[in-house]
């Protein structure tokens, strides 16, 4: 059948539509049917952005490695080796996704370049910048280098200072307050989660908001931070996945943060039986996630005096830690083994 060219733009901005209506699954699929129209009318421009598009449409529909191919397919286009702005942009795509299948030394090394790329890119507004300093925070912070993410806080708190939009200063602040967070800094993680809460709105982006929450409960936890304001963020999470559905990664993400409180709580046996049906399935999370669900897999073996199973669990988290590249959480469960 003959390929017009108006076909090619109605997919366009079906898929551009389904991406602002965050149905990213039918983006994806209208993504590739206006990239096939695209490449038959030699529109090399449009197909690119639609490859982009797809692949920034799997990431978010949890579709990682697929994400993650399509962006080193893109990272090898004409197009995209010819612009130091595109090749900026894949390398912050490609580091999100590495990092999300716990690939965290090439996430880092991914996100260094996109900040270079971005540097020399002359774009107005720092955006790539800023996007890209988010990406390698993210990498640094899981992998255990927090001295280095803290710095690049540092970074990018002066970029934030600028005319940047509420959802991305939002996002931003929700990575520094991780880190501060996890270098034990508990008042400055608390005030850059609420500078991030104040730029996320439930009504606005409803998925974005409960992922923040969750992720902001999981900082809380990890820092034994046992208020009511944590169980809020447990809550809030689980209420905002419910209604915009989530991935089985989501659902089990949510899994461990009760599963944590649970361990803060005493409730030994409670965090057995969840944590046990998280690692059970930890083909559909991130090597470092199933990590921590094995550390407290083995906290809470421990509470309940069950020692030989507690060092199984905790040999396992090791493991996962190291090849995952999160050397420095290796290093603390081998203080914890070695305490057992």
């Amino acid at each position: 059948m003959e390929n017009h060219p108006g076909e090619q733009i109605m997919f366009e901005l079906q898929a551009r539509e389904a991406w602002d209506r965050r149905d990213y699954s039918r983006a994806r699929q209208l993504a590739g049917e206006a990239m096939e129209r695209a490449l038959d009318n030699g529109q090399e421009g449009a197909w690119w952005s639609m490859a982009l598009l797809q692949a920034e449409a799997m990431r978010e529909d949890g579709d990682l490695q697929g994400s993650e191919e399509a962006a080193r397919r893109l990272a090898d286009h004409a197009l995209t080796t010819g612009s130091t702005q595109l090749s900026a942009r894949i390398s912050t795509l490609s580091s999100v996704a590495l990092r999300g299948q716990g690939r965290l030394r090439e996430a880092t090394s991914a996100a260094s370049t996109a900040i270079q790329g971005a540097m020399h890119s002359g774009v107005s507004g720092e955006d790539l910048i800023i996007e890209a300093e988010y990406a390698l925070i993210a990498a640094l912070a899981e992998s255990g280098e927090l001295d280095a993410a803290w710095k690049e806080c540092a970074v990018l708190d002066q970029l934030l200072q600028s005319d940047v939009n509420d959802q991305t200063s939002g996002k931003c602040y929700w990575a520094m307050g991780n880190v501060a967070y996890m270098r034990g800094n508990v008042e400055e993680g608390t005030r850059y989660h609420r500078l991030a809460a104040d730029n996320l709105s439930p009504t606005n982006d409803l998925k974005l908001w409960a992922w923040f929450n969750k992720g902001s409960a999981r900082m809380r936890l990890a820092a034994d931070v046992v208020e009511p304001a944590t169980l809020e963020c447990i809550e809030r999470a689980e209420m905002g996945i419910s209604i915009v559905g989530g991935s089985e990664g989501d659902l089990l993400e949510l899994e461990i943060n009760r599963a944590h409180w649970a361990v803060l709580t005493g409730d030994f046996s409670g965090a057995v039986g969840r944590l046990k049906r998280v690692c059970a399935a930890s083909s559909e999370i991130a090597t470092q996630t199933i990590g921590e669900a094995q550390l407290l897999l083995g906290r809470a073996l421990s509470g309940l005096q069950e020692r030989e199973e507690a060092v199984r669990s905790l040999l396992k988290s090791e493991e996962l830690f190291l090849e995952a590249g999160a050397t420095d959480r290796a290093s603390y469960v081998r203080t914890l083994i070695d305490a057992e």
